[in-house]
């Protein structure tokens, strides 16, 4: 399946992350839609996606964040920071849109 580039659909990208950081809920307005921070540990990141069409449900994810910190892996994550090399864990999610409003089945239909 060919990649494609959806970000234009998108108005905004809300992540909330753990309590523990300072900025815990990060609004992301302009692609690409990601975020950077430091740290360790495991705990879910809750993803949501609002469209540029207002009349287009929000989509909701919860995605699992879990950097082990075993022996060899501290030694890597300091490494890493050493050399401010981000620690990378990317996850495809495929979107169906179930019963799109009309105007925005057509701009998805135009873009395929």
């Amino acid at each position: 399946m060919e990649e494609q580039d959806l970000s234009f659909l998108i108005k905004k990208v809300e992540f909330s992350i753990h309590e523990s950081f300072p900025e815990s809920l990060i609004t992301v307005t302009e692609a690409p839609f990601e975020i950077h921070n430091a740290g360790y540990g495991e705990f879910p990141i809750s993803i949501t996606i609002y469209f540029q069409d207002p009349h287009e449900r929000p989509l909701e994810y919860t995605h699992p964040l879990k950097i082990d910190l075993n022996a060899e892996g501290i030694n890597e994550v300091k490494t890493a920071q050493k050399k401010n090399a981000p620690i990378i864990f990317e996850k495809f999610n495929e979107i169906t849109f179930y019963e799109p409003t009309e105007q925005f089945y057509e701009v998805l239909k135009a873009n395929q």
